[in-house]
């Protein structure tokens, strides 16, 4: 059964300098040990690794949707019947910065670790050597857990392995500063167009309200046509009977005077014969 490792004997290992190399007596907290941030990064910016020390104050952030790829202050040299586990500090993640890498260590483990630093934040975070990076637990293993597994006799890790320094040469970080100003931009595009579309609207909206009114005044003009139609109709009929009764008139008076002047006529001849006899 594993046992784990406690205050004390983490102190010692640091103190002799047995399966804790390079550490600090402060850095013992507990049952855990905090393992710090190393003197190294390796910043796609700059292609190579580089000490944070020697850095320009512009290079010594991780910026927003930025990894950056780190070492540990301390060596850790596991014997055969240790392992240890891992886990990031809270301190460190309530940052917005997210521990990238393997969190089991195996026996006979050696060297250095490495791990991914990636701010999903959107303020740059700095980087400091000595910053207490992520917590390990020791555990020992009894004889016969510690039976079952293989030691590696690779050598010690001291440096970030070329694999990775090729990757990070050609690693472009998305930034959320970007991110944010193309979804602003695109806010701004809609806006926009809501806009036009609500002008384009109200525009629509007055055209329909003047085509109404001219539609409203055509209605009464046609209604007054109408009218004026009907008013002149019934004046025509009007003169056309006035016309009719004069023409009557004129008629009756032609006969009148033709039978009055047969009349007279007749007497002007019946007292004219008389006078000649």
């Amino acid at each position: 059964m594993a046992t784990l490792v406690t205050g004390s004997e983490l102190h010692a290992a640091v103190a002799g300098e047995t399966f804790i190399r390079g550490g600090d007596p402060k850095a013992v907290d507990h049952v855990k040990y905090d393992l710090r941030l190393g003197a190294q990064a390796l910043k796609a910016s700059i292609g190579l690794p580089k000490a944070i020390d020697q850095m320009q104050d512009s290079e010594k952030w991780i910026e927003p949707g930025e990894v950056v790829f780190v070492l540990t202050e301390e060596e850790l040299h596991l014997p055969a019947n240790m392992i240890a586990t891992l886990s990031p500090k809270r301190a460190i993640t309530h940052r917005g910065i997210t521990v990238l890498g393997g969190f089991a260590i195996d026996p006979g483990y050696s060297g250095r670790l490495w791990f991914g630093l990636h701010n999903f934040s959107s303020s740059r975070y700095a980087l400091r050597t000595g910053t207490k990076l992520i917590a390990c637990l020791f555990y020992m293993l009894d004889a016969e857990e510690a039976d079952k597994y293989q030691c590696s006799d690779s050598e010690p890790v001291t440096d970030f392995p070329d694999a990775l320094i090729e990757l990070v040469k050609n690693y472009r970080p998305i930034e959320l500063k970007a991110i944010q100003e193309e979804l602003a931009a695109t806010k701004a595009d809609l806006a926009s167009l809501r806009s036009a579309f609500g002008d384009d609207k109200t525009w629509k909206d007055n055209f329909q309200k003047g085509l109404d009114e001219h539609n409203r005044q055509l209605g009464v003009l046609i209604d007054g046509l109408k009218e004026e139609k009907e008013a002149r109709k019934a004046a025509d009929s009007a003169i056309e009977k006035d016309v009719k009764s004069l023409t009557n008139w004129f008629s009756l008076s032609r006969v009148g005077w033709i039978v009055l002047g047969l009349a007279v006529a007749a007497v002007l001849g019946a007292v004219a014969a008389k006078l000649i006899h």
